[in-house]
């Protein structure tokens, strides 16, 4: 005879588990202070992802460091998109790593952490949706660009809308973009004639833009590999890659942690 727990027990077990978990979700909606303790990451991560479904509230997850807040990303990805109606979670979770390297050692930052920052800053003042923002406690103190020097770097490329070459080139540049006889890696960007390649961070792959004189005649993602054009895309949307953002107008950064008063915190 098995000494394992018997189906019942395991039923009981879920019951039990499952009105702990109603409970925690109905003290949320009431927007009452919830402590919970001994709760694995996983666990905690599926309990926000079935609030936000409810309550479409927004909400900031503290973690203890970068590490964590990564595996938070995973496991709220997965959960963000099981608990929503269409199974689609892009652009629910975003994530904000904190600076790694001190400015104190000779240590290079770590560029595709910026890019990743400079996504999430961007997407923010974007004003587009999100549902979770993850960051590392040590990522609060620092500051951050202005949104409007971040908007000033930005741009949106659209097919049959009129681009001047030189402008987007200048804004890739100052953006902090390096230029590149052929883009393979987030952050780069060429110039062959007509043609300008851009790999922004927060694309799966990177698109070709293709200009008559003033004309966007095509914006298409590629393969970074074989540089083979695949698909059409609506609009791509540039943003900088790196943290610091100086110019003659902007020498003041803003705190990461003013947000908006509605936000869950």
């Amino acid at each position: 005879m098995s000494d394992g727990p018997t189906a019942s027990a395991l039923e009981g077990a879920l019951e039990r588990a499952t009105a702990r978990v109603e409970d925690a979700l109905g003290a949320l909606s009431n927007q009452r202070r919830v402590d919970l303790t001994g709760l694995p990451p996983s666990a905690a991560a599926l309990l926000l992802a079935k609030h936000t479904a409810r309550s479409k509230d927004r909400v900031l997850v503290l973690t203890p460091d970068t590490d964590a807040a990564r595996r938070a990303v995973t496991d709220l990805e997965l959960f963000a998109g099981m608990a929503d109606s269409d199974g689609d979670s892009s652009d629910d979770v975003l994530c904000y790593p904190a600076h790694e390297a001190s400015p104190f050692l000779e240590v290079a930052p770590d560029r595709r952490a910026a890019m990743e920052r400079l996504s999430t800053l961007f997407h923010l003042a974007q004003g587009l949706p999100w549902r979770f923002l993850v960051a590392p406690m040590s990522a609060l103190p620092r500051r951050v660009p202005p949104r409007d020097a971040i908007l000033k770097r930005s741009m949106v490329v659209r097919a049959e809308e009129e681009l001047d070459r030189d402008e987007l080139v200048d804004v890739l540049v100052e953006g902090g973009y390096m230029r590149v006889p052929v883009v393979e890696d987030p952050g780069t960007f060429a110039v062959r004639g007509a043609l300008i390649d851009v790999y922004p961070p927060h694309a799966t792959q990177p698109a070709r833009i293709e200009l008559d004189d003033w004309l966007v005649l095509s914006v298409k993602r590629f393969d970074p590999d074989d540089q083979r054009t695949l698909e059409s895309v609506g609009e791509l949307r540039v943003h900088p890659v790196k943290d610091a953002l100086y110019g003659p107008d902007e020498v003041a950064l803003a705190p990461l942690e003013s947000a908006p008063p509605d936000d869950v915190l």
